[in-house]
């Protein structure tokens, strides 16, 4: 028994050692073959493979500049025709039925009202209407304005009141009284006109406008006060009435040329307008420095997430300058551009070009130093601005 016990205990190690090198041996037969194949494929002559520049993706959609539209309907009447260019509105209080015909046209963008921020129009006569680009727009206003509330106008240091351009009268930014008068007039053409939001002409930053006239408030004697008032009516208008009612409050802001100056203004404004941007008035160009500090400016506005009404004035032939303004408008366009190449005394012409349809694709980046200038890439082209020469492409690949 005890022999019988012992051959089978025999059996049973002689079946495990069996199976356990039969394990051993199909483990160790694996790792040649592995090593052929690593030998072979360390061995295997590589291809080099020339390396081809790929265009990155687009983080934009195609890119089109946007125009804007001011003050007034068009001077020949077509107004599908601004309709279907333009992309954004500003008209002025009396154009209502032009609107809404530009709305049944096609006009997508938004309507603002144009009212005049600083001054009122001097009536002579008190019977006679007047202009509706103000909030003093009803038969009479002036005159009781005159006779009742002499202190809403802004006096110089002889009491006397001070005159702007075109026949208007300047008025005290910071009287309460001329403040609770402007907004109850604003709200009531916004809300009986049928406007999306309102556009401030002639906000005066500093003293500047006022020195080039030849005169000074007595109440404001210094930059800090006179800014202060201006600033704390804008801010007013927009806290307790265009804010709260999401209706867009943009402005003229005049004598600012850095995002220093123009910052206090933007926290009480939606967007802004630069009216000789990239040119000067006239016929010269900035130089590279004034160039250089507005590209910047506007850029900054668009980080706020503030809007910026962009407008080169010059000569509706001269297409140098105009492809250098609008080139300059696309190199700073975050998002928050609009653009418009104008003269001055022909805001009521519509002056259409070629390249104001040219088709980029999306912007590929913000712009750079290049070449001397600056440049920007986009997915079907490119534009190079020389800020030094005056000069500027704006080019797309056939």
């Amino acid at each position: 028994m005890k022999n019988l016990r012992l051959l089978v205990l025999i059996v049973l190690l002689g079946l495990v050692i069996a199976v356990t090198w039969v394990g051993v041996r199909a483990m160790i037969g694996t790792q040649p073959a592995a090593a052929e194949d690593e030998v072979e494929t360390a061995m295997t002559p590589t291809v080099e493979v020339e390396k081809v520049p790929t265009v990155q993706a687009s983080v934009s959609p195609p890119y089109a500049p946007r125009l804007a539209w001011f003050y007034k309907p068009p001077k020949d009447g077509d107004l599908t025709k601004i309709a279907q260019n333009f992309d954004f509105f500003i008209l002025t209080g009396g154009d209502e039925a032009d609107r809404e015909r530009m709305r049944e046209a096609g006009a997508q963008g938004i309507f603002l009202q144009y009212l005049r921020f600083d001054a009122i129009l001097d009536m002579e006569d008190c019977q006679q209407r007047p202009y509706q680009n103000q909030v003093a727009n009803q038969t009479g206003d002036y005159c009781w304005i005159a006779q009742e509330h002499l202190d809403w106008f802004l006096l110089d240091g002889n009491g006397q009141k001070m005159k702007n351009d075109g026949g208007y009268v300047m008025m005290d930014p910071g009287n309460s009284g001329w403040q609770d008068f402007w907004l109850e007039r604003a709200r009531n053409g916004q809300e009986t006109g049928g406007w999306d939001g309102l556009f401030l002409d002639n906000v005066e930053a500093n003293l500047d406008k006022r020195r080039r006239v030849g005169a000074l408030p007595g109440r404001y004697p210094d930059e800090d006060s006179y800014r202060q008032a201006v600033l704390g009516f804008l801010e007013r208008i927009y806290q307790t009435y265009t804010r709260p009612n999401h209706r867009p409050l943009y402005a003229n802001v005049l004598d600012v040329d850095s995002a220093e100056a123009l910052m206090p203004f933007l926290g009480a404004l939606d967007g802004v307008m630069v009216e000789s941007f990239a040119v000067d008035w006239q016929d010269g160009y900035h130089s590279r420095k004034t160039w250089e500090k507005e590209m910047q400016m506007v850029e900054s506005v668009q980080r706020m997430g503030k809007q910026i009404i962009l407008v080169a004035q010059g000569s509706e032939t001269d297409l140098a300058r105009q492809e250098f303004s609008l080139a300059s408008a696309i190199l700073a366009d975050l998002g928050g551009v609009t653009f418009r190449y104008t003269y001055h005394e022909e805001y009521t012409t519509a002056w259409l070009y070629d390249n104001y349809r040219v088709e980029l694709g999306g912007a590929l980046g913000e712009r750079y130093a290049a070449a001397g200038g600056w440049r920007r890439d986009f997915e079907r082209g490119s534009v190079m601005v020389q800020p030094d020469a005056g000069t500027a492409e704006i080019r797309v690949q056939p």
